[in-house]
């Protein structure tokens, strides 16, 4: 350790910055508290410079690694040299139905209310990056969903008659 430099506990640094024991531990983990040491191998005892910072997940992510990856096509392609095949969920969305790997010439169609409103928020989320990754708006493709489904997209309301 540093001489002349103050140290906090976990608990300690956790009052200081608003957060949780747990995320203090976890961060400190991950490397995203500079300067943290562990002072137990045993314990989970951290001893944490009084003036570090918490760095963001993104960040981190790209002390750690040049490019950083932010659209899960490109961490698949990354990780494993070819584009995914296209989820089964995903399938009523896609115009040419011979297709089995996502790819640049891949055309979306418009989804149905039932179908948008049945998927998960991260299958939602994969499906706009989707969008981003073929070179289309966000924005504009969340609008032509919102003409044809209007009010808001993630609420499914049921009106009981009596």
């Amino acid at each position: 350790m540093t001489e002349g430099k103050k140290f906090l506990t976990v608990k300690e640094f956790a009052l200081k910055t608003n957060y949780t024991e747990r995320q203090i531990r976890q961060y400190c983990v991950e490397g995203r508290i500079e300067g943290a040491e562990k002072f137990d191998d045993k314990a989970r005892k951290w001893l944490i410079p009084e003036s570090s910072v918490i760095k963001t997940k993104l960040d981190a992510e790209t002390t750690h690694n040049t490019t950083a990856i932010t659209n899960w096509i490109e961490e698949w392609i990354n990780q494993y040299g070819e584009p995914p095949l296209i989820p089964v969920w995903m399938l009523p969305i896609v115009k040419d139905k011979t297709m089995k790997r996502i790819s640049k010439n891949m055309v979306l169609s418009i989804p149905s209310s039932q179908w948008w409103n049945g998927l998960l928020s991260s299958q939602r989320e994969m499906v706009l990056q989707t969008i981003e990754w073929l070179g289309q708006n966000r924005q504009d493709y969340l609008e032509m969903i919102n003409k044809l489904i209007p009010g808001q997209l993630n609420d499914i309301r049921l009106q009981w008659k009596r």
